[in-house]
């Protein structure tokens, strides 16, 4: 009888580490779900970004992008919420486990870079094209990479190579060498080099700070998204974005898909 107790563990221990392997993508099972969720990204990311140009009527939005980040944001909080008390619920641990001032103060500064920038692809996009969007936020991997070297971090020659690639190549398609002139004004490239900077800034801050906090991920991002819904709401009623349109006015069709794929 005695030898009996310890069975179920035996039996529950090479699960625990299948599903390690799995999730860790050691195991075939783990390689097809990250395949799953990099084509789900890039197609969520793709239709988000050609949203905020198909919303637009005349080069403008009927809505307050204010709004809808606080309405995407208050959606994200719902999703994160809900996941992270079904993991306390099953792994039995601590709802809200303890949280220094240092830890709040990081998700707060952070969830206002994201606010900011989802704020400000509305107004990027009613100067350039979704394409143009993309081209340039792929400079943020040369941003991160200065970033991470002044932080001691240090990146191989390929991966140099590989941005400085990326980099040549956003301005080769930026210049037009019939009239001689950028493609797009000089306020689009503004705030097109202002939307990169604040990405990659919360990239290497998330990575470097946030990363290194023990607190379970859904809680995290339950914390990041509720400061992200009452900046929003802040910007709604406050400063550049603020918006004289009712705080659900002016939405259609295409308007809720952009707040759904956000």
């Amino acid at each position: 009888r005695e030898s009996a107790a310890p069975q179920p563990a035996a039996r529950t221990q090479p699960a625990a580490e299948a599903r390690t392997r799995i999730l860790a993508g050691t195991m075939p099972g783990g390689v097809g779900i990250q395949i799953v969720a990099f084509f789900t990204l890039v197609t969520v990311q793709s239709g988000a970004i050609l949203l905020f140009k198909l919303a637009q009527v005349k080069g403008a939005y009927n809505f307050s992008p204010s709004s809808a980040v606080a309405l995407t944001e208050l959606m994200k909080l719902v999703l994160a919420a809900g996941s992270h008390y079904m993991e306390v619920r099953r792994e039995g641990t601590e709802l809200f486990p303890p949280l220094s001032f240092s830890i709040v103060a990081h998700y707060f500064a952070l969830s206002c870079l994201y606010t900011t920038n989802n704020i400000l692809t509305f107004f990027v996009l009613q100067l350039a094209d979704p394409g143009t969007l993309s081209l340039f936020k792929s400079i943020a991997p040369y941003l991160c990479a200065i970033l991470l070297r002044a932080t001691g971090q240090r990146l191989n020659r390929l991966q140099w190579c590989c941005i400085a690639i990326q980099c040549c190549s956003i301005a080769i398609v930026q210049y037009d060498v019939v009239k001689g002139v950028p493609m797009l004004s000089v306020n689009a490239y503004l705030l097109l080099g202002l939307a990169t900077s604040i990405t990659a800034t919360s990239s290497v801050w998330n990575q470097l700070v946030v990363k290194g906090f023990t607190v379970p991920l859904n809680l995290q991002n339950s914390i990041l998204y509720t400061f992200g819904l009452l900046t929003s709401i802040g910007c709604y009623f406050f400063g550049p974005a603020k918006s004289e349109k009712g705080f659900l006015e002016g939405y259609n069709l295409l308007a809720w898909a952009l707040v759904f794929f956000q």
